[in-house]
């Protein structure tokens, strides 16, 4: 059914659904602490002498569990360069046409970290533990001679020790403190049932005020969530017209170049899901064939080089002039209408 367009009032609600653009995903990487806290009292004192530093302590030395993290850091920053800050809790927005490639990311991570645990458990832990004991032995030493020179410590000394290995979990215990949880979510519109019957009239009028001021908030947190996306892809086409205009002042234009604009290029499209500006995407898609049409000679001839220029310019102005609430509103209202006619289809 042809559709003249929404109406303003319809860009308030929270019914264009996301879910045709991409998912929700939401990463949680644990890991064990490592850290215990050392107070007076552990060492039989209500104060400690100033010269006498106790707060958390390290049960491992960092560079130990350094092997475990990368795969983790590496997820993580693979996930935010390849998604959107979503506006509910910490998840992330992914769009569709780069949610298989994150996928496998994702699981070649995990099961790299998984392999550094269980290397890390089953081969240095043990090991570890024992050297950091050897530490806190030297280092329960000198705290109690600071507190009572001269005296004898070893009970005191026992009894911390024994506390202290205490703190470290057994290879068991270790191996699950170490988790790597990648879950998707589909998006759906936010409903809350409203309640009816005779006997619950006013709860069912509560009900419909409260999905009526729910769905307004979500909306809002939409509104900005698809600003930021929107100012993302703008930030990027300027951020890269930019080290292209540097780099053909300077005359560094090479094949190194060439490449680098044509990863930029999949980079934006895996991230435009909103459709940001079809003229620009075509200025954009003209200069990287022109690039990648190049030959080494033409890298280096003054004319090619001045042309290059003009089209990066011309680039450069169409994202300066574009305006981001103007696409998103056309993003928004398109999914609006194909949201109506799929009710209109089942109906």
């Amino acid at each position: 059914m042809k559709r003249n367009g929404a109406k303003p009032e319809d860009l308030r609600k929270a019914d264009f659904n996301l879910y045709k653009c991409g998912v929700v995903a939401d990463l949680t990487i644990s890991k064990w602490g490592a850290f215990t806290k050392l107070r007076p009292e552990d060492l039989g004192l209500k104060t400690v002498p100033d010269v006498v530093h106790l707060g958390h302590k390290e049960l491992m030395d960092g560079e130990s569990l350094k092997e475990i993290d990368s795969p983790g850091n590496k997820a993580q920053d693979f996930l935010y360069s390849n998604s959107y800050a979503f506006p509910i809790g910490f998840t992330r927005f992914i769009p569709y046409n780069i949610l298989e490639a994150v996928l496998d990311k994702m699981d070649e991570y995990q099961k790299e970290r998984g392999k550094a645990v269980k290397t890390f458990v089953s081969e240095h832990y043990r090991e570890k533990r024992e050297a950091m004991m050897v530490r806190w032995s030297k280092a329960f030493d000198e705290m109690l001679e600071k507190t009572n020179p001269g005296a004898d410590h070893s009970v005191e000394k026992a009894k911390l020790m024994q506390k202290t290995e205490a703190k470290y979990p057994s290879e068991t215990e270790l191996e699950a403190k170490f988790g790597f949880d990648f879950v998707v979510f589909e998006i759906a519109n936010p409903e809350l049932k409203e309640i009816s019957g005779e006997q619950a009239i006013d709860k069912a009028k509560v009900s419909r005020e409260l999905t009526s001021q729910f769905r307004e908030k979500i909306s809002k947190r939409f509104d900005v969530f698809l600003d930021s996306a929107g100012s993302r892809l703008k930030g990027m086409i300027l951020e890269t017209t930019d080290h292209m205009k540097g780099l053909l002042s300077s005359g560094k234009i090479n094949q190194n170049t060439v490449k680098a604009f044509g990863n930029f290029v999949q980079s934006f499209k895996r991230l435009d899901f909103i459709g940001y500006d079809r003229d620009i995407e075509k200025a954009i898609a003209d200069f990287e064939v022109k690039l990648n049409g190049a030959g080494k000679s033409d890298l280096s001839d003054e004319q090619f080089l001045t042309q290059l220029n003009k089209d990066i310019d011309q680039i450069k102005e169409m994202a300066s002039r574009s305006d981001v609430s103007e696409i998103l509103g056309k993003f928004k209202r398109r999914m609006i209408i194909d949201n109506k006619d799929k009710e209109e289809a089942k109906a």
